[in-house]
């Protein structure tokens, strides 16, 4: 998923990626590697991406920010324009569907989306599961047509091993525990056996977050 997003990013076509996977997967996680490699000195990636930063917008906020329809479009029309004119942002659309539906909590804005989007100038994260991209796929296609889609898959046991080692340093920290390996492999099995509402690696790494309260 990262190389699908050095490539994507650096070409010359259309500069958008769709993260679609089930919760838990590690879409977020994805986004934020991808973030601190673009800012880490040190890294491999093309001068086009060098030091570029990614901006994730909060739809809870940004709702709530504006009074009415009217004003909300001219707020996301002004994110939009200033991310557009900076030329160093990337904006990333964390649970897209919040964007792209009239459901309490959200706000259909794909009239303003999809004219950036056709256009190409800026550059665009979307993340959200398959159910939901494919009830805004089939409400409005020519929006789907216009995102690079990249498949995020539940990780495997190894990937997941790997997140969990990466991630509940955070956690022993905050909590004074400690974890020892064979815990990690236990939550894989635990998690997988009682928790579905979350893919892997995520059920694993809540199943350590809550263990670690007791």
């Amino acid at each position: 998923a990262l190389s699908f997003l050095y490539d994507t990013f650096s070409s010359n076509g259309r500069q958008n990626a769709a993260l679609i996977g089930p919760l838990g997967a590690g879409k977020s996680t994805i986004v934020h590697a991808f973030a601190e490699s673009l800012l880490a000195a040190n890294s491999a990636v093309s001068s086009q991406l060098k030091f570029r930063q990614i901006i994730s917008l909060d739809a809870g906020a940004i709702i709530s920010a504006a009074r009415s329809r009217s004003e909300l479009e001219q707020l996301v029309n002004q994110l939009f324009v200033e991310a557009y004119h900076s030329k160093n942002v990337i904006l990333c659309l964390d649970d897209a569907q919040l964007f792209l539906e009239d459901r309490p909590g959200s706000v259909d804005l794909s009239s303003i989306l999809l004219p950036v989007l056709d256009g190409g100038g800026l550059r665009l994260i979307l993340t959200m599961d398959e159910q939901r991209y494919l009830q805004i796929s089939q409400r409005n296609p020519s929006l789907a047509t216009l995102l690079n889609r990249i498949n995020i898959a539940p990780a495997t046991y190894e990937e997941s091993v790997r997140v969990m080692q990466d991630q509940i340093i955070s956690v022993e920290f905050q909590r004074n525990v400690t974890f020892m390996y064979q815990s990690l492999k236990e939550a894989s099995r635990l998690s997988e056996r009682y928790m579905y509402d979350l893919a892997q690696p995520g059920k694993s790494v809540r199943l350590l977050e809550q263990a670690a309260g007791y």
